[in-house]
């Protein structure tokens, strides 16, 4: 049983460790680079903030999305692209080429009608790849005074807690070890 427990305990630690990387990677990203999508080895992270592409993710979905090669693209690829200085992710429905100068039409899955501007290929930032449901919402609550205390505050406490608990056992053992001494004279 102690065993299992440290096994728990210690997955607990490396957990909170890599979500605390994750939301430091995350919450730099947005303070050097405000406004921007934050980006490692290629990929970028977004939090769906709509319902325009129901079913295929929904509000709160953590999307991970690729650097786009805007020349590989196809219909049916979803892009996330800029747009009134907004990111919007949203499915191609059509590829036209006019003077050299790709642009593409897209429409959310669940909207009725086309997007009303075609989308010029140097707006598109990148292409998904997949996304991991409810994260995207968990990681903005992080982002604020709930992060710091989940992710800071919290790993703290436990860590002090736990040293506390393992110095107060060694006390134990090692006053179980020595026998009492008698100052009698």
């Amino acid at each position: 049983m102690k065993i299992l427990g440290k096994a728990v305990w210690y997955l607990l630690i490396a957990l909170i460790s890599v979500l605390l990387a994750f939301t430091l990677f995350l919450f730099i990203s947005n303070k050097v680079n405000p406004g921007s999508i934050p980006s490692a080895f290629g990929y970028k992270v977004l939090t769906v903030l709509s319902g325009s592409m129901r079913p295929e993710f929904n509000p709160g979905d953590l999307l991970i999305a690729k650097d786009a090669d805007t020349a590989k693209l196809n219909k049916g690829d979803i892009i996330t692209f800029t747009q009134e200085d907004k990111y919007v992710t949203h499915r191609i429905t059509e590829i036209n080429e006019q003077n050299g100068q790709m642009s593409f039409i897209t429409k959310g899955d669940f909207n009725d009608s086309q997007d009303p501007t075609p989308i010029a290929a140097d707006k598109v930032v990148a292409v998904y790849s997949t996304h991991i449901p409810f994260l995207g919402m968990f990681l903005q609550e992080l982002n604020g005074i709930y992060g710091f205390l989940l992710l800071v505050v919290l790993p703290v406490v436990i860590l002090v807690v736990g040293e506390l608990r393992d110095s107060i056992k060694r006390r134990k053992k090692r006053a179980e070890r020595i026998p009492p001494v008698d100052m009698k004279l």
